[in-house]
């Protein structure tokens, strides 16, 4: 974790507030004729987060995943609202263009979608405060694996994960590449039998990185550092393969984002130098995003090789880092939809789908598929990334009432489910909240929880299987001592 004196803590948390009220007073023009309406929200909005922050400290570990999801509600919902208030052009290539163009002279649906926003964030910041209030203060001065005579066992453990994991992630990618799995943008290709190509698509996006990330976690809790930096190494190796593999622009960023997340789960700890070079990939990561899109586009429509597009992609998308960066950054602040989703789908119309919405999120395509066959019917020339958000898709399956509950569910989760997964509580607890904030990153970011349920199980049964193998692998190894 992150190391500040309590008084610089203190400061940069109290700073958040004033996004809504600088936010306010830059916007207020654009609403003239709201002025009740828009100032009632923005006190709202501004109370909810004072109460919020009055029970969370920065940088404290027990309130990780509710600073992950409050950052990302501010951003997403309010930062977000105030810049394509001022100027919506940045979303347009998220959009068909007469949807677009609908939707940005709707200016009462933006309005609507600030209040649905607040109402989902007041929901989340007063559930979160009521069961930091509410959850049980327990010491944490026993943690698991601080017995010294487990430390030789975990190194031992890792390794041999690591030993086990690397064939597996080769012999996976090769057939995934060989059969187009999960491929972007491209046809489906040949079938396999036993529907084993969503088997090893998801056990190489989900299980195989949770399988690294404890033998990382392993590996530092017994002190073997150069295990756990080649644990580092073969997950990055792994996202950059994948983003080759399946034409993908965000594959090297997760694994990026997951080391992040362990780090905040304080399952390792890196050094200034390691956080640096941390810092430097990513900012390659952001500078591949364009380079992705051009290879993407040459495997796709060129028809080409994967090496002849990726020589094709780099020649044609490098031009200058700074250019590469600065469209890496746009592409990721602007991919993942926010208050623009809200006000896409009111100005087309959108009414809850209430009991019917059980139908939808049952058919192939979800609610997402609702958002973009039946709302927002797509044209063979149009190009959209468009997706429900995480307050849209609440707003589509039953209205302000579902937003209510699904944010209340979440600042509950957020604090108490955080919490309990623990290494206090787990063998793998480390590991267990980085796939419950990779999870929670997706629901808030995405927003299509009904096409979540696939990743959520097989998560959830990687880390069954890796907190029972940690118990009988420990048990026996104590035994024989």
């Amino acid at each position: 974790m992150i190391n500040f004196d309590n008084r610089g803590a203190t400061t940069i948390k109290w700073l958040l507030p004033l996004v809504f009220l600088v936010g306010y007073f830059i916007t207020v023009k654009s609403f003239d004729g709201n002025f009740v309406e828009y100032v009632t929200y923005t006190l709202l909005a501004v109370g909810s987060c004072t109460v919020l922050l009055a029970r969370i400290d920065l940088f404290q570990k027990e309130s990780v995943a509710v600073w992950v999801a409050l950052t990302l509600f501010v951003f997403l919902y309010f930062v977000r609202f105030y810049w394509i208030s001022i100027d919506a052009s940045p979303v347009r290539l998220m959009l068909p263009a007469s949807s677009y163009l609908t939707m940005v002279e709707n200016r009462n649906a933006l309005l609507t979608a600030f209040e649905l926003s607040v109402i989902s964030f007041a929901g989340f910041s007063f559930s979160a405060t009521a069961s930091q209030l509410l959850m049980t203060k327990k010491t944490s001065h026993v943690y698991q694996f601080s017995d010294n005579s487990k430390l030789a066992l975990l190194g031992l453990i890792s390794k041999r994960s690591l030993v086990i994991v690397v064939p597996l992630m080769i012999a996976m990618a090769y057939i995934s590449y060989r059969y187009h799995i999960g491929e972007m943008g491209a046809l489906p290709g040949e079938a396999l039998p036993f529907r084993l190509k969503g088997v090893i698509f998801y056990i190489r996006i989900i299980t195989l990185p949770l399988i690294v990330l404890a033998a990382i976690y392993l590996a530092e809790r017994g002190g073997n550092i150069a295990t756990s930096r080649l644990g580092v190494l073969i997950l990055i190796s792994h996202g950059v393969t994948d983003m080759v593999i399946r034409n993908s622009r965000s594959a090297f960023l997760l694994v990026l984002l997951l080391l992040v997340f362990l780090m905040l789960a304080d399952g390792i700890r890196l050094a200034r130098k390691e956080k640096i070079l941390l810092a430097v990939l990513a900012a390659l990561a952001l500078t591949m995003v364009p380079i992705m899109t051009e290879y993407r586009s040459a495997r796709v429509t060129g028809k080409l090789p994967l090496a002849d597009a990726l020589l094709y992609a780099l020649n044609v998308g490098w031009t200058d880092w700074q250019t590469q960066i600065f469209k890496g950054i746009k592409f990721v602040l602007f991919r993942m939809p926010g208050t623009e989703a809200l006000w896409n789908m009111l100005s087309l119309g959108a009414e809850p789908l209430g009991a019917h919405s059980i139908d939808v999120i049952k058919s192939k395509d979800g609610v997402a598929g609702h958002l973009s066959s039946v709302l927002n019917p797509l044209r063979e020339s149009d190009l959209s990334l468009m997706a429900t958000g995480f307050v849209g898709w609440f707003y589509l399956v039953a209205g302000v009432p579902a937003i209510v509950l699904g944010s209340i569910c979440t600042g509950t989760l957020s604090t108490i489910g955080w919490n309990y997964l623990d290494r206090r509580y787990i063998e793998s607890g480390p590991v267990a909240q980085v796939l419950f904030l990779w999870m929670l990153f997706i629901a808030l970011t995405e927003g299509n929880l009904d096409s979540m349920a696939y990743m959520f199980i097989v998560g959830a049964l990687t880390i069954i299987a890796l907190e029972l193998s940690l118990i009988l692998l420990l048990r026996n190894g104590r035994g024989r001592n």
